[in-house]
């Protein structure tokens, strides 16, 4: 029988090879028949060989738990048939009941399931029968996961089987716990829902009087607020993906093909619920989809595109995007996305089309896209010195004093200063007269309450100084030292506030750069000293390799580099120590190499 079948493979391959000697030699090479080409058909081979793959170990997983469904209402029609069994010496006690409670209350599943059933068979909680159903809602969703829905099935099949009315007060357990779930909860509502669906498969609460209805018609309602409404079609998706065939009697079209891949039929599935209920949930589900699935989609990506829109005139206008409107464009990606994943779920498993978001403006680009091109074109126009243009008018538009101030200010000190000397002038040139010890206790006491006065105010203003950060507080700031405090001591403190920066408050080093400069054209002092003991410290740091001065090293070259932007730093010194950490490429110089490109 196998001769003539090869004799009929053979036949063709001859015809063929005839037809190809046959070709003239003039024929061009298109005339000739052409070959799959190997990566194409390996690629196809391989991709069949995953859906095999993977159809098989979706079939090993719905083969167990059918089983696994099946003894399970096997028992629930015994305890039917036969009624419920309360029986041998039980403890009734309180203690005892009571941590029976607990333990339901903190149920994980399979692994805890042999000391429950212990619990169920030596404690007699026949009083507490309502309690019980309301522990065991305690753990759903929380301690017990959806990947343990069989065990907690297990669990209330023992405790149908023990108690009279427990499945009645399981019902009403699993109404009440959905009802006092928040809509944003979606994990306690999907293990709910699940749950629900999985005690009705194996008949341990009918299914007429189960709350699934209730609790259907209530997440396929389109009248919910979007956010919800995109929150219960997730849910769905997590039961249409498991129970397509029990709940809504449809066979999913990724079901054929897996039935395809391994040439097989699917496992028959005997737990499922009746064909009216079945046809019920179907149109809840379906007419929820087509109402709303498409304008879900296209409203979330409306919005999307508004974004990329908004971030798109950023990066042209200032070059970059705020870190506001980045968080929010990729939420919105991330949230179309996920509705992209949901819906996809829902029409293969409901076998309806996928709906489409259209775009709004047919040349509209992706963000992606678009911002490498801008990105291209400002590099090749013109590197981007500066974040934005506020940034830049931060650093180059430095308030000049002699603009604001009085000259005689700007050069002699403050005016309280000059009243103290004129006064003290006119009183050694006019004879004073005498006064009595106590008269002279008080003019003492006197200008002591003065002085301590006006160092409460200058402490005061050091404190203000060292946390101005906006180009206007720190004007004035300045504004306010020259009127008020131009004296040399103060000049020194200042330039010592100013100095003393600490390592964790680096963004103060900008602001307190932008004092420096718009001090230094009328007080030198206060930059040479800031600039002498940075230098000084940059001088220590290159021989000092100890790690945990690093923070202060940062701080130190941030400084510098600040300084320069400000022009008071010249560029050599920057440059000089550049080529210093260079040199001494060590871990730490190259981190510091780092921070000298980023500040400046």
């Amino acid at each position: 029988a196998e001769k003539p079948a090869a004799a009929d493979k053979a036949e063709p391959a001859a015809k063929s090879a005839a037809s190809k000697d046959a070709t003239p030699k003039g024929a061009k090479a298109k005339d000739a028949p052409q070959k799959e080409p190997e990566g194409g058909k390996g690629k196809a081979d391989e991709a069949v060989a995953k859906l095999a793959e993977e159809a098989q170990q979706k079939l090993a997983d719905d083969e167990r738990d059918e089983k696994g469904r099946r003894d399970l209402r096997e028992k629930n029609r015994e305890i039917s048939a036969s009624g419920p069994k309360l029986s041998g010496n039980r403890d009734k006690s309180i203690a005892r009941v009571t941590k029976f409670q607990n333990k339901l209350k903190l149920f994980k599943g399979e692994s805890e399931y042999s000391a429950v059933e212990k619990d169920i068979d030596g404690v007699d909680a026949s009083k507490y029968v309502s309690e019980l159903a309301d522990c065991v809602m305690e753990a759903a969703g929380t301690s017990l996961k959806l990947k343990e829905l069989a065990a907690g099935a297990k669990v209330c099949t023992r405790l149908r089987g023990t108690y009279d009315e427990f499945s009645v007060h399981l019902s009403k357990a699993l109404k009440k716990a959905f009802d006092a779930t928040p809509a944003a909860d979606l994990n306690r509502r999907r293990f709910l829902l699940r749950f629900c669906v999985e005690l009705c498969l194996v008949d341990c609460i009918p299914a007429a009087a189960s709350p699934l209805v209730d609790i259907m018609r209530e997440l396929t309602d389109i009248a919910l607020p979007e956010e919800t409404l995109i929150t219960n079609f997730t849910i769905i998706s997590s039961l249409a993906q498991k129970h397509a065939v029990p709940c809504f009697n449809i066979v999913p079209a990724k079901q054929k093909a897996y039935e395809e891949a391994l040439g097989r039929a699917w496992c028959e599935r005997s737990c499922v619920l009746d064909d009216a209920l079945r046809l019920q949930l179907m149109q809840f589900v379906i007419h929820a989809y087509e109402t709303s699935a498409a304008g879900l989609l296209q409203t979330a990506h409306s919005r999307l595109v508004e974004q990329e829109k908004v971030n798109s005139k950023l990066r042209v206008d200032k070059g970059a995007v705020d870190a506001e409107n980045q968080l929010k464009h990729e939420q919105l990606k991330e949230a179309f996305t996920k509705l992209q994943t949901t819906l996809s779920t829902l029409s293969e498993c409901l076998n309806q089309p996928m709906p489409k978001a259209e775009e709004e403006d047919p040349n509209a680009s992706r963000i992606g896209q678009a911002t490498e091109k801008v990105e291209e074109k400002i590099e090749d126009e013109l590197p981007m010195i500066w974040e934005d243009n506020e940034q830049q008018r931060y650093y180059e538009e430095v308030m000049d004093a002699k603009d604001v101030i009085p000259a005689v200010l700007l050069q002699t000190g403050k005016k309280e200063a000059e009243k103290t000397e004129a006064a003290e002038g006119e009183d050694t040139m006019t004879p004073k007269p005498s006064l009595t010890e106590e008269e002279k206790k008080e003019e003492l006491e006197a200008k002591k309450e003065a002085r301590a006065q006006l160092a409460s105010d200058f402490e005061l203003y050091l404190a203000r100084a060292a946390k101005a950060e906006s180009a206007k507080q720190v004007d004035d700031i300045v504004i306010e030292f020259f009127h008020e405090y131009n004296t040399k001591g103060n000049r020194r403190a200042l330039a010592q506030q100013l100095f003393g920066v600490p390592r964790h408050k680096q963004h103060l080093l900008a602001p307190h750069s932008r004092i420096v400069a718009t001090v230094a054209p009328y007080m030198k002092d206060v930059p040479n000293y800031i600039m002498t003991g940075l230098q000084q410290e940059l001088e220590y740091m290159l021989k000092e390799k100890d790690p945990v001065l690093i923070e202060a090293k940062v701080r130190t070259v941030r400084y510098l580099c600040e300084l320069c932007k400000f022009k008071v730093c010249p560029p050599g010194v920057v440059l000089d120590m550049f080529k210093e950490f260079c040199d001494d490429f060590s871990h730490h110089h190259a981190e510091l190499c780092a921070h000298v490109l980023q500040s400046c």
